[in-house]
């Protein structure tokens, strides 16, 4: 196999890496970009991750990065680096569709903060990634820009919303994606993919101007190739945004979860909710994980059980309001548009009439009594892991999937272990945890107590250090 700017032997490059070699002037800006783009052009036809190249917007940030190496005035880790964005993510003049037929002229005038960011930070982006539907589910199928294809096997799903994202970061189209996060969004395809997903606690990054789904359950994540890529991506996007009704005020020093991360890069006590999260997994998952459990104590970690209060209720109090809040935000289209909807996205715009306001109210004030209970839960442990998801990728076209000894749908089977975190708030990561029998990827899902996302991102880079490295993904080359 040829070496290419983005690769090694090993393995992709990450951003840590990728950065040195440009500090040390071994690599422009404009060659990454270029290989980039063209790896985006080979492949896309095929795979369907982009739905949107910014190929001019990219060439023309990384002439920019590449004057100011040569004026030695770099802007950080970040300048000259190809990342990609969730198209649900307003960026100013490109369009924006939320993977949708109702949205797909719609033209941004202002990009979000989270964008801004990145361009201010000197980043290139190079395109917006496909997803499911109005982020409305969890295969990134998509019924008018393709089905988004694993680049672990192509006839896999890559997990949604954000599936294009992570297969991106997993293809070597893009050095890290931003994707958000409702119910597992930025997770479950981290795990279908190989590469970590991290969802900052609720209010930590601000998610305005982002297509919302569901206000109260919506987080705005990265998807990048190590935990320490996803501490530099975070030291920039998180902070208070007084635009953003759910924005939190937790300020941070300048490279405060980088700097962190070393710190907390040392044996922890970790709970293991047996309950709930170990029931219906498949073997591969199950043996995957009993497996990185040792690994995590070899490490010197203390692990033992932990009980969660009524964690096998979180479905229910999350049901009335992901629906009741998705419907009230497409109300207008819905009945004015019905026929330009996907069958499974108006399906579940339908289901959020059938709840009540008392019935949304009632579950707004559960959730709060939830996220209480789980942080008290916590007790001395620092964080707790469970498996990302409980099944490797499906197939492209599969609706129903076996959980131990019964059939449930997809979306169901693959929200379970990721929901109960957007109905608490509380952080939490993926990072892989091997390959399935088939050769899938498997994540291990760490979560930690408020605002403490160096801790996970700690435990997560201490493992994939020693153990969680599992390669190229074979369509690399395609």
């Amino acid at each position: 196999m040829t070496i290419k700017p983005g690769m090694q032997e090993d393995g992709l490059l990450t951003i840590d890496q990728i950065s040195k070699k440009m500090n040390e002037r071994k690599i422009s800006s404009s060659v990454l970009v270029e290989e980039d783009l063209r790896r985006i052009y080979d492949v896309n036809p095929q795979m369907k991750l982009f739905i949107t190249i910014t190929a001019e917007m990219a060439r023309a940030s990384a002439r920019q990065s590449d004057a100011r190496l040569s004026a030695s005035r770099r802007l950080g880790h970040l300048d000259g680096i190809p990342i990609a964005i969730k198209d649900n993510f307003f960026i100013r003049g490109v369009r924006c569709t939320a993977g949708s037929k109702i949205l797909s002229d719609f033209i941004p005038e202002y990009s979000a903060p989270t964008v801004e960011r990145l361009e201010e930070a000197g980043a290139a982006i190079v395109g917006t990634t496909n997803l499911h539907e109005f982020a409305s589910g969890v295969t990134s199928v998509n019924p008018y820009y393709g089905a988004a294809k694993n680049p672990w096997n192509a006839e896999r799903i890559t997990g949604g919303s954000s599936g294009g994202s992570a297969a991106a970061v997993a293809g070597g189209l893009a050095f890290a994606a931003l994707g958000t996060d409702t119910s597992g969004s930025v997770r479950i395809p981290a795990s279908l993919c190989g590469v970590v997903g991290l969802k900052p606690t609720y209010g930590l990054v601000s998610t305005r101007g982002t297509i919302p789904l569901s206000t109260s359950l919506d987080h705005v994540g990265v998807l990048t190739r190590t935990c320490l890529d996803a501490a530099i991506l975070l030291d920039l996007l998180a902070g208070f945004d007084e635009r953003d009704p759910a924005s939190a005020r937790a300020p941070r020093k300048y490279n405060y979860f980088q700097e962190s991360l070393n710190a907390k890069n040392k044996p922890q006590k970790i709970g293991i909710p047996r309950k709930y999260f170990l029931e219906g997994l498949s073997d591969d998952v199950r043996n995957a994980f009993e497996k990185a459990i040792i690994e995590l104590r070899s490490l010197g970690s203390e692990l033992d059980d932990i009980e969660i209060p009524n964690i096998d209720r979180s479905a229910e109090i999350w049901a009335p309001i992901r629906f009741s809040e998705a419907t009230a935000y497409h109300q207008s289209w819905l009945e004015s548009r019905p026929g330009d909807y996907s069958e499974d996205v108006r399906r579940k715009l339908e289901r959020g009439k059938e709840f009540s306001a008392i019935q949304y109210i009632s579950a707004k004030r559960q959730a709060s009594e939830f996220r209480s209970a789980m942080i008290k839960a916590f007790g001395q442990f620092t964080a707790i892991i469970t498996p990302t998801t409980p099944i490797p990728a499906p197939k492209i076209g599969e609706t129903n999937v076996s959980l131990g000894t019964s059939q449930t749908d997809i979306y169901s089977a693959l929200v379970r272990q990721t929901l109960p975190f957007n109905v608490s708030g509380l952080p939490a990561v993926s990072v892989p945890m091997g390959l399935s029998r088939d050769g899938l990827p498997l994540g291990l899902q760490i979560v930690g107590k408020p605002f403490d996302e160096e801790t996970i991102l700690g435990i997560g880079s201490a493992y994939e250090q020693k153990f969680g490295k599992i390669g190229l993904a074979p369509l690399y080359s395609v």
